[in-house]
């Protein structure tokens, strides 16, 4: 029997608590309802991707989308018309209204407008895509947890190393940005919706079928899009290079040609506070003064690219990993919801290992003058 490693586990553990609820029939369907919505409405779905459970046989597995033939570079992938989009607009999503200013990155009109769709449900006029994310699992963001988990993992970025670590003010999207800067209520259906916009949006656009690519980077990304932010052209996404039968399909949160400078700012921990999981390696991470990707080695293992080693950064990065150590015991006597502390242990055991990582690189003798 293989044995899993203490990440499989966790991952798991966290996948149980993450099932639809099967009201509105299985994910299939939805699947199936949303594609031949888009093609109805003008678009286009790729005939050689699919979009399924990542393990056919888990139901509790992510989504993802997969290359069920040979795609090549610079190929159509799919195209999402403007009507099927959920957007900002406050006059029945027409584009050509002048956009309302904005004091946060929650959309709080693109929020507001996906909770009068979400109400109308099989009344909307993007029943399809409403259905999907009302079927789906409420939002897992830290900023939805119960308040001794919020406060758990605030202890563990705060209490155990000299300066707090990132994410910082990872319960900001409802306490701050829904309730104070969209005056939202405290309604837990509309809390979820906005949370929906924060996972989903590009900036303050939902887009069916592209909110259902993973996020990967390196060798994994092989997608790139165009027309995101036009008001009267569809949204087009196409294979950045050839794709192999089998390949997932992934987008970026982070490295995309429009993310501007989003590398130099946004790594695993931000992914972490507004995606609520652990990106899969590559993973960035800028932590106090050490910046530093890892990286799947070539022949193996994983390696650590920073952009340098240096005393301080070296003292700050064991401060991580002995302050890690330390939380990772002290977890195992706090009692808080299961799903919760599954995520938590899961970032605990990736700063672990990204200073491990960080800290075994930097003091490799190989590196002779370079400290």
């Amino acid at each position: 029997m293989k044995l899993l490693t203490t990440s499989q586990q966790l991952l798991v553990l966290l996948a149980s608590f993450l099932v639809p609820a099967p009201t509105r029939g299985d994910d299939v369907n939805h699947v199936e309802s949303i594609i031949e919505w888009i093609r109805e409405k003008g678009g286009f779905f790729n005939p050689n991707i699919e979009i399924r459970r990542v393990d056919r046989a888990d139901p509790t597995s992510r989504y993802g989308m997969f290359a069920n033939g040979n795609l090549v570079h610079k190929e159509k992938l799919f195209e999402i018309p403007r009507k099927c989009l959920v957007t900002d607009s406050s006059d029945d999503f027409d584009e050509e209204e002048e956009e309302e200013e904005e004091d946060s990155a929650l959309s709080c009109q693109t929020a507001r407008n996906l909770i009068e769709e979400m109400r109308e449900s099989d009344a909307s006029a993007r029943t399809p895509f409403v259905n999907y994310l009302l079927a789906e699992p409420w939002s897992h963001l830290p900023s939805s947890w119960s308040v001794e988990g919020k406060k758990t993992l605030g202890n563990m970025l705060k209490k155990y190393t000299k300066t707090p670590l990132p994410p910082h003010n990872f319960d900001k999207w409802i306490k701050i940005n829904w309730r104070e800067y969209c005056e939202g209520s405290t309604d837990p259906f509309e809390e979820n919706a906005a949370l929906i916009v924060v996972q989903r949006s590009w900036d303050d656009v939902l887009i069916p079928v592209y909110d259902m690519l993973s996020h990967r980077n390196g060798k994994y990304l092989n997608t790139e899009d165009a027309n995101v932010h036009h008001l009267t052209k569809p949204i087009k996404v196409r294979a950045s290079r050839a794709i192999e039968a089998g390949e997932e399909i992934y987008t970026s949160y982070n490295m995309c040609k429009d993310c501007g400078n989003r590398h130099e700012t946004y790594g695993t921990p931000q992914i972490f506070s507004d995606y609520g999981f652990v990106e899969q390696y590559p993973q960035r991470w800028i932590l106090g003064p050490a910046v530093f990707d890892i990286n799947e080695a070539e022949g193996g293992g994983l390696e650590v690219d920073a952009d340098e080693y240096t005393p301080k950064n070296i003292e700050y990065m064991q401060g991580v990993q002995s302050g890690m150590k330390e939380a990772a015991e002290a977890l195992k006597t706090v009692d808080i919801p299961k799903n919760e502390m599954a995520s938590i242990l899961l970032y605990n055991e990736a700063l672990i290992k990204a200073s491990t990582l960080f800290l075994e690189a930097a003091l490799d003798p190989t590196l002779g003058d370079e400290l």
